[in-house]
């Protein structure tokens, strides 16, 4: 093979490689552009906050701590698009060999990993950069806990868009705190390697916060999970979609989540559950949570007897008189006492309370009670009947005796007329 044919098929197989580089390059871009994350890394805080897409908007997911390049060593500001991955990287700096868990390159030889180990895989001895998380402290790279390298390597796939800048501001997530190091253990661990292994495991458990009604009426709507919310602390992060509710008892019994209503009264308590692996060790259990509320009932009486009366008269007590709760109608379990005007109380029964007679004046004290079916309480209602004094009887004036009838004087004399004298 001739030079010149050697030379123009060296320009034809370098044409057709830029070409491919080009390609390759246009489907990462359009792949980030459709992308479910985007990682802003704020330099000047030491702080990434990723965004996930929602209805077309980048909303604020998840915010994590690192470290960035030192001033000598800056890590570079723009926009890039993840690249290679590597679950365990050997990386040479100034003589020193280090191994990179769950590394993601980003630009060029900038790559996003987790603290620097001594050795890789079984041994994972010396993770010696943990503590400079929250620093500028590398080469140029971005480097974040164990945890988070993973979560970035596991969920943000190659294409995935990344910026780096420089604010004031941490990110509208804020900056989480950081895992406080183990000293004792020396700095044999990341504390947030999920390994099973690791002696000096040390994350927060997820956090939740329940802002609901710790009573709720009968009948009235009511959602188990409205109002609960937990969030990993660990790397600021919403994990309320995760959660679910495990357990839910009445009074003590077990029943199905599904059954759940509030036209059954009593005491429950409802148990939140989440888990998530970036918050545990491999193979750990998730988090748990308890609430405990009411259903309660609320009951009434309602109506009156005659709050006025005569001695001697006969009262139906319960004419008129109702009661209920939200979940039943009480009237037939309505107990009646009466306190008369001398001070005595008397319990009466339903037949006597609907046939009740008045003996004495004055004012009497009819109290009605039924009890709330949940909870267990007496609802009373007590009204005054007023008798008056009876009015005291007139005596009859007695008939006056009449003046006698004069006999008739014919003569029209006034003069007394002398009795006839009988001759013995």
């Amino acid at each position: 093979m001739g030079t010149t044919l050697k030379r123009k098929l060296l320009t034809v197989m370098l044409a057709i490689a830029v070409a491919f580089v080009l390609l390759a390059a246009t489907e990462t871009h359009s792949s980030a552009a459709s992308g479910k994350y985007w990682i802003k890394i704020n330099k000047n805080k030491c702080c990434a906050t990723v965004y996930k897409k929602s209805g077309g908007k980048w909303k604020p997911y998840r915010a994590m701590v690192c470290a960035v390049g030192k001033k000598s060593t800056p890590t570079p500001s723009g926009t890039f698009y993840l690249g290679s991955k590597f679950r365990w990287i050997r990386m040479v700096t100034d003589g020193n060999t280090t191994f990179e868990q769950y590394t993601t390159r980003f630009y060029g030889e900038y790559y996003i990993h987790s603290p620097c180990y001594s050795e890789p895989s079984k041994n994972k001895e010396n993770a010696h950069t943990f503590y400079t998380l929250g620093t500028h402290a590398t080469h140029g790279c971005v480097r974040f806990c164990v945890m988070d390298a993973k979560w970035i390597y596991e969920n943000c796939p190659s294409g995935t868009k990344v910026t780096v800048y420089s604010s004031s501001k941490s990110g509208p997530l804020g900056k989480p705190k950081k895992i406080k190091y183990v000293k004792k253990h020396g700095r044999a661990w990341d504390p947030t390697d999920p390994d099973p292994k690791n002696p000096v495991f040390k994350m927060r458990k997820p956090q939740f916060t329940i802002n609901k009604a710790k009573k709720v009426k009968y009948g009235k709507k009511y959602s188990l999970t409205k109002g609960v919310k937990v969030m990993n602390t660990n790397a600021i992060q919403d994990l309320t979609s995760k959660m679910k509710v495990t357990k839910l008892t009445r009074n003590g019994k077990t029943i199905k989540v599904k059954n759940f209503s509030t036209k059954k009264l009593g005491k429950y308590k409802v148990t939140y559950y989440v888990k998530d692996k970036y918050c545990i060790k491999s193979g750990g259990k998730g988090t748990s949570k308890t609430f405990t509320f009411q259903v309660i009932d609320k009951s009434s009486i309602t109506g009156t007897a005659n709050k006025k009366a005569d001695v001697n008269d006969t009262l139906n007590l319960l004419k008129g008189v109702k009661a209920k709760s939200l979940s039943k109608n009480l009237t037939s379990s309505i107990k009646v006492s009466v306190k008369l005007p001398d001070g005595t109380t008397r319990n009466l029964s339903a037949e006597d309370a609907k046939a009740y007679l008045i003996e004495q004046s004055g004012t009497y004290k009819v109290t009605y009670t039924v009890t709330n079916p949940y909870p267990k309480k007496k609802v009373t209602k007590t009204i005054s009947i007023t008798v008056a004094e009876p009015e005291p009887e007139t005596p009859e004036t007695p008939d006056q005796p009449s003046t006698p009838e004069q006999p008739e004087n014919p003569g029209g004399s006034t003069e007394p007329v002398a009795p006839e004298t009988q001759t013995r």
